[in-house]
């Protein structure tokens, strides 16, 4: 007999997730310490600029009493507010000033995602994603109905695929699954891309059409590189939703904006991350599930401290971007020498979608996600991570996902074992591995 409640029961077997991040952090790759680890290159994380970030912090931060009492509340303090205001106004380029009344800071967006889908869903609506996805939005918005949107064939960036967004709410509905927004990753984890400033304004209107709420996640917005050799006709930049003149377009009831430390700032680590949405009923909402996610003073007088200093923010994101297309290049290198296929037109974000298929069976149109499964059992042996296809919903399997913003003997190491583990695939059809999977 269970102790624990329905719900509770429903979280405890919805995965071995402990199980899973111990299994990679226990036995983490170290060159000094731990050579023989498991080298992760599935964590989206900004490795090369983490001592940039906490040297800032030693050489700058010194705490007062009123950095360990209560503050001013749960949403984050005024002068905290202001700062991601300030930072959105530089960087994003709005049509209009962000205001700081606008701006509820939390615990990271992922905090932000759990409270969106406290207030916006009732259990089981639906909620409109891109495949392949960021792989956490669907624990993110776990009570809800996740509904992961084909692109067919066409470019899911462009104004082409709106269409497929319309079909999906349509056949939703049909379903008796009520839609209740759409969630953009911009730039796009894990493809690496932008949307097409077009096909942003053309999502608006879908939205507005079916009286949708529209969630633009812009966590990588200055994570952004250009690829050496190519022209002015290459990947799009980055385009805030923010820098629209969206009242033309959509109700500002409808739209809004998430933005974190964890990636532009390399500080996942912090914490730290808001909502901006001019919607003051949901500001109300969040405002009272805030007291569950309140950001630490200490992380608050520390993200304050970086967002107000114009001068290192600049220096720091120039020199972020050129190391960000300098692993690109490495790594792009690496995969080209092995004939490992990969998305060229990224450019943005820590990783590229790489594509295996060929290596783990000739036919690749019989490939399963059994297949899949298994070859991460052969990675697992060959001491490497990489996130596989079926946790981002991808359409096919076979697809990965490579993160290499590491040092560069590290993802040679990382990528120099991953082939291993093609080539043993190729040679044995992860047959054993393929037994244990059909096992479970």
């Amino acid at each position: 007999m269970s102790t624990l409640s329905a719900r509770g029961k429903g979280f405890a077997n919805a995965g071995k997730i402990r199980e899973q991040y111990e299994e990679i952090w226990a036995n983490v790759y170290d060159v000094n310490t731990n050579p023989s680890g498991t080298i992760n290159l599935g964590t989206a994380e900004n490795y090369v600029m983490l001592n940039a970030v906490t040297a800032y912090i030693n050489d700058h931060i010194n705490f007062k009493g009123t950095d360990v009492n209560y503050g001013e509340g749960p949403w984050g303090s005024l002068r905290l507010r202001k700062a991601f205001a300030k930072h959105m106004d530089k960087y994003f380029k709005p049509h209009r000033p962000v205001a700081s009344d606008d701006i509820l800071a939390s615990t990271g967006c992922t905090s932000i995602c759990e409270m969106l889908g406290f207030s916006l869903f009732e259990p089981g609506e639906g909620l409109l994603l891109s495949r392949p996805i960021y792989q956490a939005f669907q624990e993110d918005f776990g009570l809800l109905k996740c509904i992961f949107v084909p692109s067919k064939g066409i470019d899911q960036f462009s104004m082409d695929a709106i269409k497929c967004y319309q079909e999906a709410i349509k056949e939703s509905e049909a379903k008796g699954i009520k839609v209740r927004a759409i969630l953009l990753c911009n730039p796009h984890n894990p493809l690496g891309r932008c949307y097409e400033p077009d096909a942003l304004v053309e999502y608006m209107k879908l939205c507005q059409k079916y009286e949708i709420h529209l969630i633009v996640d812009e966590i990588y917005a200055l994570s952004v590189y250009k690829i050496p050799g190519n022209s002015n006709s290459g990947p799009l930049p980055f385009k805030s939703i923010l820098s629209f003149d969206t009242a033309q377009y959509i109700d500002k009831e409808y739209l809004h904006v998430l933005y974190g430390f964890s990636k532009d700032l390399a500080s996942g680590g912090l914490r730290l991350g808001c909502i901006w949405t001019q919607n003051s009923s949901l500001v109300d909402s969040l405002s009272a599930q805030a007291f569950f996610n309140q950001p630490s003073n200490l992380c608050e007088t520390i993200g304050i401290s970086i967002l107000e200093n114009d001068d290192w923010l600049d220096k720091f994101v120039a020199t972020s971007q050129k190391r960000l297309a300098e692993c690109s290049m490495v790594a792009r290198s690496l995969l080209d020498e092995y004939g490992i296929g990969y998305n060229r037109g990224a450019s943005a974000g820590f990783f590229l979608r790489i594509d295996l298929r060929q290596f783990m069976m000739k036919d690749v149109d019989s490939i399963t996600w059994d297949h899949e499964r298994a070859f991460q059992l052969l990675l697992k042996k060959h001491k490497v991570y990489v996130t596989d296809g079926e946790g981002l919903s991808s359409e096919v399997p076979g697809f990965f996902r490579l993160c290499y913003v590491k040092h560069e003997a590290e993802v040679r190491l990382g990528l120099e074992r991953l082939h291993e583990a093609l080539s043993e695939a190729g040679t044995t059809g992860m047959a054993e591995e393929l037994d244990e999977v059909r096992m479970t």
